[in-house]
């Protein structure tokens, strides 16, 4: 066998065994973890709500209304949404929804800068409450959230930052089962990973934090230049200030998030793109060791499989390793799915891993090359 051929089958050997202890140690977290119930019968604090919009005129109604019909009562949370320049009639919406529901503690206004991070830095300037929950214009919240949120921090006094999981609003087809099950494992990765005592991942559609700590933090935020990245950044600033034991994600299946999933295959690679360009400004070194860790795995396997063109014997090797990463991340998934009671359709997720390796090299270097396109916005490389 030719030098290089055995250097490269070492590298790819040991790539693959960084990836398979990492995800290891997701799955380890996760079935660690022990599931939270609300046992305050009394809740002393108050939530806010805070929400920056851009052009979510179809979606605003069913956010809502879930805010609405939240257990919590409503002397206990306000809302606070914030327009980042929406050209659609949202503002109308949000209006003639406060008219008819004049019970609810909401407000609106408008962002005075450019972009989701400044929308929340904006709304963040109204919050009145000790607790802030951060959610997106796209959501549906579950019934007993709020209250959940509130009882877990009250019940946990030394956590400062805890998220939830947050799930695509449907998977019927092939194509959106695919994008539901891309998008669940990166959440249960994010779970697990917390559940370890390692937290380096979350979704802003379903994450809450005590404002007063907040305020210690937010001028040691990093990535912001980054259009992408106000839940991730703020996170590793939690952990670097607080400590890793100060962020948890709350296990139980009351709080969860629905979110909109991507119509399309373009815009669902335009979302990862947007989430992927943000690895770039990681400072804290786990998070940096998971990135690296699952490009480099990923990228030797995409390189194994153009290899198959030289060598017809690679194509073995990956087919190999691609069965093996089935394999490592099966658990995880499948009983992060079963766990909230969500379709999983395994067949189709081997398949995925086929391709998966050649997708997470095309997300992680598309920013570094191309434009990109949010919320009718095109931002630069």
């Amino acid at each position: 066998m030719e030098n290089w051929i055995k250097i490269f089958m070492v590298f790819l050997e040991f790539t693959a065994m960084a990836y398979i202890i990492i995800i290891l140690i997701f799955t380890a977290g996760w079935y660690k973890m022990t599931e939270f119930v609300n046992s305050s019968p009394l809740l002393s604090k108050k939530i806010s709500v805070i929400i920056a919009i851009r052009n979510e005129a179809k979606n605003l109604n069913n956010l809502l209304n879930s805010l609405n019909e939240q257990s919590l009562p409503k002397s206990q949370f306000e809302i606070i949404i914030i327009d980042d320049d929406s050209v659609d009639n949202s503002i109308e919406i949000i209006e003639s929804f406060s008219k008819t529901h004049n019970d609810l503690n909401l407000k609106v206004y408008n962002s005075e800068g450019r972009g989701k991070k400044q929308a929340i830095e904006k709304a963040l300037t109204y919050v009145n409450n000790e607790i802030v929950f951060s959610t997106d214009g796209d959501c549906i919240l579950n019934r007993d959230l709020l209250e959940n949120y509130l009882a877990f921090f009250e019940e946990n006094k030394h956590i400062k930052l805890c998220f939830g999981g947050v799930f695509y609003d449907k998977s019927g087809d092939s194509k959106q089962q695919i994008f539901h099950m891309e998008f669940a494992s990166l959440v249960a990765s994010g779970a697990g990973s917390s559940g370890f005592g390692l937290p380096f991942m979350m979704n802003a559609a379903n994450m809450a934090y005590r404002y007063e700590d907040y305020k210690i933090v937010k001028n040691k935020i990093a990535g912001q230049n980054y259009i992408s990245g106000d839940d991730i950044f703020m996170l590793h600033s939690f952990v670097k200030e607080f400590g890793r034991s100060s962020v948890s994600y709350i296990k139980n299946p009351d709080v969860t998030v629905e979110t909109i999933s991507p119509e399309s295959f373009r815009e669902f690679f335009n979302q990862r793109i947007r989430w992927g360009s943000k690895a770039r400004a990681y400072k804290a070194a786990w998070p940096l060791l998971v990135s690296l860790s699952v490009l480099l795995f990923n990228l030797m396997l995409s390189i194994t499989l153009m290899l198959s063109v030289y060598r017809l014997w690679f194509l073995s090797v990956f087919f190999l390793f691609v069965l093996l990463k089935y394999l490592i991340d099966l658990p995880l998934n499948r009983n992060f799915l079963k766990y909230y009671k969500k379709p999983g359709n395994f067949a189709l997720f081997f398949l995925m891993e086929l391709f998966y390796p050649l997708y997470i090299v095309v997300i992680a270097f598309f920013p570094f090359v191309f434009n990109f396109k949010w919320k009718g916005r095109d931002f630069s490389k």
